[in-house]
């Protein structure tokens, strides 16, 4: 796919050695009134979190135009993926730096918590993207229910397909709160149908390659395999190709979760039968949404902009696609 290719060009000029990206100055001679700093940590470079700072460039321009406030985002990303030293020094150095806001998706959720709490001791809003950080001090949480979601994934993937089935879990990392819960909601799916067993429960990073690798052997340690629930796309498509490789594709029904570019080709190709939008724009969107909420005096609560994902497969998962074109014109390289 063209896009998939620009977005991989995207994300290789992108890296330093802070893998710091930062956007044109979009104010166009608009007058400004305020001006607010925000940096946005990820975990790791991936396409999902170049969609979250589309969502944040959107409420920027709109609240530019309606405010006359002038908010800059600069995103950052260690250059080894989930590389948790190196994501703790880049909360520090925005710290350092007084930015208004920090943005982050925690590679550990808990490890992280004495840094939320003295950023908002100094006067800095903390949000947490796409995860849980478990303190009071921080102002939301743009993320998924992630335990609900994946339950009702797994219900429906299910329910659609005999209600019965041997079922095979791969889940991120040990550890990883986002993970726990992804994995605690397809167990709690499964558990509704008494004709379902978990087969085996294996841990695949969040990544193709070692979803592909652990895929290759449950296939040779389980003859008979029914569902596949993985933690993310990416683990999904690796472990499909596995899946397809030893000519069981028929046999299997892959689900994803997270609905991102690469995942939703390979629905509409009908080989993940199902994934689930995590909207990467919605949580761009909304980090921003409340912080101009937060600095217009307004109350923000923790689970203000937390929400149930959609469920994706083959005949509705066209939109989803036509939404990553659309939102392709609010990024730029600066």
């Amino acid at each position: 796919m063209k896009k998939a290719l620009l977005w991989m060009l995207i994300l290789v000029m992108s890296v330093s050695m802070t893998a710091v990206v930062s956007l044109a100055d979009s104010s166009g001679g608009a007058k400004v009134e305020k001006e607010y700093e925000v940096a946005w940590l990820a975990p790791m470079e991936s396409i999902g979190w170049f969609y979250v700072r589309q969502g944040m460039e959107e409420i920027i321009a709109k609240t530019l135009e309606e405010k006359g406030w002038k908010i800059t985002v600069t995103q950052m990303a260690p250059v080894v993926r989930y590389d948790i030293s190196e994501q703790v020094t880049q909360f520090e150095n925005m710290i350092s730096k007084k930015v208004n806001a920090i943005a982050v998706c925690p590679i550990n959720e808990q490890g992280i918590v004495p840094l939320v709490e003295e950023a908002v001791d100094v006067g800095i809003s903390v949000i947490s993207l796409s995860a849980t950080i478990p303190s009071d001090k921080i102002l939301t949480q743009c993320r998924p229910n992630e335990v609900e979601s994946n339950k009702q994934l797994a219900i429906h993937a299910i329910k659609n397909n005999g209600g019965a089935g041997k079922c095979i879990i791969l889940f991120g990392m040990l550890g990883n709160i986002t993970s726990n819960e992804r994995l605690l909601g397809f167990k709690e799916g499964i558990a509704e149908f008494p004709d379902c067993e978990i087969l085996d429960i294996q841990p695949v990073e969040f990544n193709y390659e070692k979803g592909m690798t652990v895929m290759e052997n449950m296939l040779t340690k389980y003859p008979k395999i029914d569902f596949v629930f993985c933690v993310n796309d990416k683990s999904a498509i690796g472990a499909y190709e596995a899946i397809a490789a030893a000519g069981r594709a028929d046999e299997i029904i892959v689900v994803g979760h997270d609905g991102g570019v690469d995942g939703l080709d390979y629905v509409k190709d009908g080989k993940i039968k199902y994934t689930c939008c995590q909207d990467y724009f919605q949580m761009g969107r909304d980090t921003i949404t409340a912080l101009v909420e937060y600095w217009s005096g307004n109350k923000v609560t923790k689970d203000q902009y937390t929400y149930v994902c959609k469920i994706i497969d083959k005949d509705n998962v066209q939109p989803f696609l036509d939404e990553y074109d659309e939102m392709e014109k609010w990024y730029k390289i600066k």
